[in-house]
């Protein structure tokens, strides 16, 4: 078949028709995919809209609810507030009597003892070697009245009671803190018992002090001495009846001398190479301080020299 044939085959009408058919429904077939694919595409795209507005809506919802939670109302009338504060019309300068106890033992070469109390509060203000253990000389009479004192509160015998030649129970509970009276004291001792006397001073807390051995220390001493000053334990009697025996106790060499102008009750145990004296100390603004001096080789007139040293700081309480 020659080219011109061929070409009169491709190019006549029936051939044109297929091919226009064939090509009309193959554009068709395109243009559904086309617009089925952009329906897709606009269907997912107005869906991610929709989301992302939600979330946006969410949110600024929520940072308006949070904001609204940090807003303040005031209330129609504010009251003022107050704070009431207990400030002490005076310190204690603990730092400077620690310092003034430390300075008086070193220059006696480290042979004494010594506890500060703040009598009202049971604070302590000063200790040097406060747990050593001492003779306790006449010491323990003090320890030995206030138990007595307390068996008496309790009824377990009358204060009245003759107990001693002349001296009823009550008059040799004051002569052996005044006059460091021995005999009243070692006849009520061994009446009680050192087993019974150990028990109850234990039970006050003095466990530094052996009855048995006769021993205690500055703790333990201080301990029973603002005890007496506070009543503590005792009916108001039996308090102001230690009390005013100490305060008109006979020997004054000691802290008495030395705290000048002030009112001071104390109870003293001198021996052979020692001297003590425990003491309840009221300056004049009535701040009460409970002083425990005990010594090695020293004598009272050591003693009265700490606390003229002690006086300037007491005085300012």
């Amino acid at each position: 078949m020659t080219v011109q044939a061929m070409l009169a085959v491709l190019l006549s009408p029936s051939k044109l028709r297929y091919d226009a058919g064939r090509s009309l429904t193959k554009t068709k077939k395109i243009k559904a995919v086309l617009t089925g694919g952009l329906s897709i595409f606009l269907a997912c795209l107005l869906f991610v809209g929709v989301q992302v507005f939600a979330v946006f809506w969410s949110s600024h919802k929520m940072v308006y609810a949070s904001e609204q939670s940090f807003v303040y109302t005031a209330p129609a009338k504010m009251e003022p507030i107050t704070t009431s504060i207990e400030v002490p019309q005076s310190a204690v300068d603990n730092v400077q009597i620690q310092s003034v106890v430390h300075a008086w033992a070193k220059k006696y070469q480290q042979k004494a003892s010594v506890t500060i109390l703040d009598t009202a509060s049971g604070e302590t203000l000063a200790t040097y070697q406060s747990d050593k253990q001492y003779t306790t000389a006449s010491i323990y009479k003090l320890y030995v009245a206030y138990v007595a004192s307390q068996d008496i509160d309790s009824g377990l015998h009358d204060g009245n009671q003759l107990f001693l030649d002349t001296y009823s129970r009550f008059d040799c509970i004051t002569r052996m803190i005044q006059f460091s009276d021995s005999p009243c004291a070692e006849r009520m001792m061994n009446e009680m018992g050192k087993p019974y006397l150990q028990t109850k001073l234990n039970v006050l807390g003095l466990g530094g002090t052996s009855m048995a051995r006769l021993t205690t220390t500055t703790d333990d001493a201080a301990l029973i001495t603002k005890k007496v000053s506070n009543g503590e334990g005792l009916s108001a009697d039996s308090a102001a009846r230690l009390q005013e025996a100490m305060n008109n106790q006979q020997y004054r060499t000691g802290l008495p001398a030395g705290f000048k102008n002030m009112q001071v009750g104390n109870k003293v145990g001198f021996y052979e190479t020692g001297y003590h004296d425990t003491a309840n100390v009221i300056p004049k603004s009535g701040h009460t301080f409970t002083v425990t001096v005990f010594t090695e080789n020293m004598s009272s007139r050591n003693i009265a020299e700490l606390a003229k040293l002690l006086q300037p700081i007491f005085e300012k309480s």
